[in-house]
C-alpha cells in the first residue's frame, strides 16, 4: 500500500515538474473565462436589440405624429365651408351676410364693397363686423340705395387667399308708404297708380291677407314667392 502511495506521489511530483498541470490548469482558467465572455456578449446583444426595438417604436410614432398633423390640416390653405349668400331688401332695413372658413394657421377675413375695404370706424354705427370660431358676418344697418353694391370676404393666411362675392340689392319704395306696414301680419296701404283717362278709380285700397314667408334660394335656381291680396275697388280685366 505504501508502495502505490508513494508512486503516485512520485507520478503527480514528476507530472508538475514537467509544467503540464501548468497547462491543464491554465486551459481550464481560459475555458472560464470563455463562457463568461460567452454570457456576457448575450446580454450585451439581447440589450442592444431592445434598444433598436425602441428606438424603432419612437421613430413610428413620431412618424405617426406628423401624418396626423397633416390630417388635421395643419399650414392648410383658406377655404370656404360656408359662403355669403346675395340679398334683396327694402330701404331702412337691416341685411347680414354671413361666411365660415377652414384652414391653418387661422385665415383672416377682411370685407370689401366694390372692392373697397369697408371702414368700420369711419362708419360708426353703420357696419358690424364679428369673426368668431371660424364664423366671420357683416351686418349693415339702415341700408339705403347706395348699399346696393357686390360685397366680398377674402380670406387669407400664410397658405394663400380665396374669396367669395355676393351681391345686395336694396329696393326703394314707389310713393309714400309707411315702412313699418311692411312688418305687420296683415298689411293696408294706399297706393296711388295716377288717373285712368277711361273714368277708372285712380286710387286703390290693398289688403294683405295672406303673407309669403322668408325663403332662401340660390344664384341661378328658379324661386316662387306668393301671397293673398285683397284689392278694392275690383280691377276689372
Amino acid at each position: 500500500e505504501r508502495i502505490k502511495e508513494s508512486a503516485a506521489y512520485v507520478a503527480k511530483r514528476n507530472l508538475f515538474a514537467t509544467g503540464e498541470g501548468v497547462s491543464v490548469s491554465k486551459v481550464a482558467k481560459s475555458t472560464s473565462e470563455e463562457e463568461h465572455h460567452e454570457k456576457k456578449s448575450r446580454k450585451v446583444a439581447i440589450r442592444e436589440s431592445a434598444e433598436r426595438v425602441a428606438l424603432k417604436k419612437t421613430l413610428e410614432e413620431t412618424q405617426e405624429f406628423h401624418k396626423k398633423l397633416n390630417k388635421d390640416k395643419l399650414l392648410h390653405a383658406p377655404e370656404f365651408v360656408i359662403e355669403p349668400r346675395s340679398h334683396t331688401i327694402w330701404e331702412k332695413q337691416n341685411v347680414k351676410f354671413h361666411c365660415s372658413v377652414a384652414g391653418w394657421p387661422a385665415p383672416r377675413v377682411t370685407w370689401y364693397k366694390n372692392n373697397v375695404p369697408i371702414n368700420v370706424q369711419a362708419h360708426p354705427g353703420k357696419y358690424i363686423i364679428e369673426s368668431r370660431y371660424g364664423l366671420h358676418s357683416l351686418e349693415i344697418s339702415t341700408c339705403d340705395f347706395d348699399d346696393t353694391a357686390q360685397y366680398r370676404a377674402s380670406a387669407m393666411n400664410v397658405k394663400g387667399e380665396i374669396s367669395a362675392y355676393a351681391s345686395l340689392v336694396v329696393k326703394r319704395y314707389k310713393g309714400e308708404i309707411d315702412a313699418s306696414c311692411l312688418y305687420a301680419g296683415t298689411v293696408s296701404m294706399p297706393l296711388g297708380l295716377g288717373v285712368s283717362p277711361h273714368g277708372y278709380a285712380s286710387r286703390f285700397e290693398i289688403k294683405f291677407v295672406d303673407k309669403f314667408d322668408v325663403a332662401f334660394g340660390r344664384e341661378g335656381e328658379t324661386m316662387s314667392l306668393g301671397c293673398t291680396v285683397v284689392i278694392s275697388p275690383d280691377i276689372k280685366r
